[in-house]
């Protein structure tokens, strides 16, 4: 009899950890189907850069666990406060507005998907059509950035800026060429709380970032 209970007793367990999962599961689908397609109110981080293939990658720093926009009712600017910054707010509330007027939005981060890991983000800003060439060089030090839409909404994404010398990717000078900049098409998922002045909660909601990783030049061909 002991047995018999026991083994129902682990029978219920693993169901309840079945209907937990798929519950959870679904909920991250409910997210990301009802969430709104965002465009990210800071620019991301360069973590650093490393040499595949002889392109030189560039890798971003990962998106923020939580962010703040205040609105200025006065100003209308925005301003963001990023992680770190939010503990510099006075008061033991962290999401206390800067000022007695703004209304605030938290951003809190949910999770985040790879939603291709080779993308073809675009044409290269500093080339405006197909040329021969043995090859093109890029600079080390110096970035250009340009606005692309994407799936899940738009996408800022910096490119190495052509260059006289630099880093040389080499093109077939007997084909047409033209670079481009490929990279990971990453999404982030954040849940959105707005707040009034007085710290009253307004609204929940969810919204998708889309953004620009491990970025590098690449040489297409027109045939």
């Amino acid at each position: 009899m002991k047995k018999v209970l026991q083994s129902f007793l682990c029978s219920l367990f693993v169901l309840a950890l079945f209907f937990i999962n798929n519950s959870i599961v679904h909920g991250a689908e409910k997210n990301i189907e009802e969430a709104e397609n965002g465009v990210l109110p800071f620019e991301l981080k360069v973590k650093g850069t490393e040499v595949v293939d002889g392109n030189i990658v560039t890798i971003y720093e990962d998106l923020p666990d939580k962010f703040i926009i205040y609105d200025n009712p006065i100003t209308k600017e925005k301003s963001v406060l990023v992680d770190d910054e939010i503990s510099t707010l006075s008061g033991d509330n962290e999401i206390s507005p800067l000022c007695a007027s703004c209304d605030y939005t938290v951003q809190t981060k949910n999770y985040q998907w790879i939603e291709k890991s080779d993308y073809n983000f675009g044409w290269h800003p500093d080339f405006s059509g197909y040329r021969r060439a043995d090859g093109y060089y890029f600079s080390v030090t110096k970035s250009v950035s340009f606005g692309v839409s994407v799936s899940y909404g738009f996408v800022s994404v910096s490119a190495a800026q052509s260059a006289s010398a630099g880093y040389y990717i080499k093109a077939d000078y007997s084909r047409w060429s033209r670079p481009a900049v490929f990279g990971v098409y990453m999404v982030t998922n954040y849940k959105e709380e707005k707040y009034n002045a007085a710290g009253k909660l307004l609204s929940t909601t969810y919204k998708n970032y889309p953004w620009a990783d491990r970025t590098y030049e690449k040489i297409l061909y027109e045939y």
